[in-house]
């Protein structure tokens, strides 16, 4: 004896839920081999652009000694994992916001409400963390320009010391006198890079006083000819000599 047939109704949902279920299968599989070819080749390109350093950085390592041609490559390599990070993020987001708004379609729910209110939301989270954003943004664009990286001696309107450690959002700086800045990568307007080129200190030299006695001897450092340092040629004054009468 068999059980009550479904009736259309409940096939056709049956159907159109099955159906649903494969299409969300497909666009979570499709997110992910998306997600990671992306980051694939967004390593392997980096690795082949940035796996070099640029003419201006090769005449400016010629002659360096061994620690500076590392620590560059060291700053290449740094440079290389921010902006394939920030790269494969940029892509992670785009790709899950598409697929979520694909799955809304295929689940057939109005996302026109859901956008309204994700966009006031995102006006009221922006006016809160501006000056996070704008920290973060100034130092991806340090990272990317290479500005500066860890180790080098640069000089910004609050301190002159030596970069040593750099974040997205944070660059500490040692100053000469020990002292430990911590600067907010969106306060850092103006930086002067003395690492970079060529760069020249002023020493100051204080010349001593002179003695105003020694301005009366002779400026050859010898004494005055006398009749003591005259030597073989020295004369000598006509002397009175008297005879003797022999008578």
């Amino acid at each position: 004896m068999n059980g009550p047939e479904p009736t259309p109704s409940a096939a056709a949902w049956l159907g159109t839920v099955s159906q649903q279920v494969v299409q969300t299968a497909v666009v979570l599989l499709v997110a992910v081999l998306i997600i990671l070819a992306s980051r694939l080749f967004i390593h392997r390109m980096l690795r082949a652009v940035a796996g070099a350093p640029g003419f201006v950085r090769l005449m400016a390592l010629r002659g360096s000694t061994p620690a500076q041609r590392r620590r560059e490559s060291q700053r290449r390599e740094r440079r290389t994992t921010t902006i394939a990070s920030l790269l494969t993020n940029a892509v992670t987001v785009v790709v899950v916001v598409v697929s979520l708004l694909t799955l809304l379609q295929v689940w057939e729910y109005p996302a026109t409400p859901l956008l309204t209110s994700v966009g006031i939301v995102g006006v009221a989270v922006g006016f809160g963390f501006q000056q996070i954003l704008r920290d973060y943004l100034a130092g991806i664009f340090i990272t990317l320009e290479d500005q500066f990286g860890i180790g080098d001696l640069i000089e910004t309107s609050e301190v002159v010391g030596r970069v040593r450690a750099m974040s997205l959002r944070i660059t500490t700086v040692e100053a000469e006198d020990g002292a430990i800045w911590y600067l907010r990568n969106g306060e850092i307007l103006r930086v002067a890079n003395r690492s970079q080129g060529t760069a020249t200190t002023a020493i100051p030299v204080t010349r001593p006083a002179e003695d105003p006695s020694a301005s009366s001897a002779p400026p050859t450092g010898r004494l005055p000819r006398t009749e003591a340092t005259e030597g073989p040629h020295r004369t000598t004054a006509p002397q009175n000599r008297t005879q003797e009468d022999p008578r």
